[in-house]
């Protein structure tokens, strides 16, 4: 999902609903849109030294490229920083500015708060509440929240439904289970990357299910080869998942939360619409 097009899209259908005559050059738009998309390079250029990931879309992360390394970590930085010089070139002279400067401000906070809680991962402390609060945190603000709500800013729109909030994030939550799900079932040669995140022994959607339905004996069997690399614990995990048919929850999970999702009302629930549309069903 393009949350840049996010962006773009957003700012239309405000304009066109909302009958707005604030004047924002087609330029204008694009930049903000593609300020979206910087942020979220810098997110997972220092996500992938966090994780120590090997793929990302199809190519060698950027900290894996020769004679790159640490030096990852400094252009990650790097790109935050002109993030901001660009949003000042552009948008310094606009009254929104500063809220617009606040909005990357906040994200970036949230985002990183997320990000602890993704890195600070102990097996028991898993929980739902605990998936919830991470992925609204580190996934779900940033994607979904912040391109609408550059939208509203840069129209000088008062007020966020908080029922478009609740309901983004809510998408935002399915997008991460998508990515849980696809990280074990997806193809390398579709998603761009290489799964991890059983070696990793991250808090996922998949690794709740299993805490939830398996028995004592499993549950061990759990506990012990989560977070390990090696083929072996990686097969037993997998091999889990398989024996509690976590595809075919999945399956039904996608199914009821797409009906949830469908039924949100809100403000502008044609945002809500779009992006559901945008996320269902895929494989990337």
């Amino acid at each position: 999902m393009s949350r840049a097009m996010a962006v773009i899209d957003t700012l239309a259908y405000l304009k066109n609903s909302c009958n707005l005559n604030v004047m924002v050059s087609e330029e204008k738009v694009e930049i903000l849109a593609w300020l979206v998309e910087l942020l979220q390079a810098f997110f997972l250029m220092a996500d992938d030294v966090m994780d120590d990931s090997t793929m990302r879309r199809g190519k060698p992360c950027w900290f894996r490229v020769e004679n790159v390394g640490k030096t990852a970590i400094n252009d990650s930085l790097l790109l935050q920083s002109i993030l901001y010089r660009v949003l000042r070139l552009h948008f310094s002279s606009y009254a929104c500015y500063g809220r617009l400067v606040e909005e990357f401000l906040n994200a970036t906070f949230i985002t990183e708060l997320g990000q602890l809680m993704d890195m600070s991962k102990p097996i028991d402390g898993f929980s739902r509440v605990y998936y919830q609060r991470m992925v609204c945190l580190k996934t779900a603000y940033y994607s979904f929240v912040l391109p609408v709500k550059l939208a509203f800013t840069i129209f000088d729109i008062d007020g966020f439904p908080k029922e478009l909030e609740s309901g983004l994030l809510k998408i935002g939550e399915f997008f991460q289970i998508q990515d849980d799900y696809l990280d074990v079932y997806g193809d390398p040669a579709i998603t761009g990357k290489e799964g991890t995140d059983i070696q990793e022994g991250k808090c996922t959607w998949l690794a709740l299910e299993i805490l939830e339905r398996a028995n004592d004996k499993d549950l061990l069997i759990f506990s012990l080869n989560i977070g390990k690399s090696d083929g072996a614990s990686v097969d037993l995990i997998k091999g889990l998942y398989m024996k509690y048919e976590i595809e075919k929850v999945y399956q039904t999970h996608e199914q009821e939360y797409e009906e949830q999702l469908s039924n949100i009302d809100c403000p502008h629930k044609h945002i809500l619409q779009y992006f559901l549309k945008k996320i269902l069903k895929r494989n990337k």
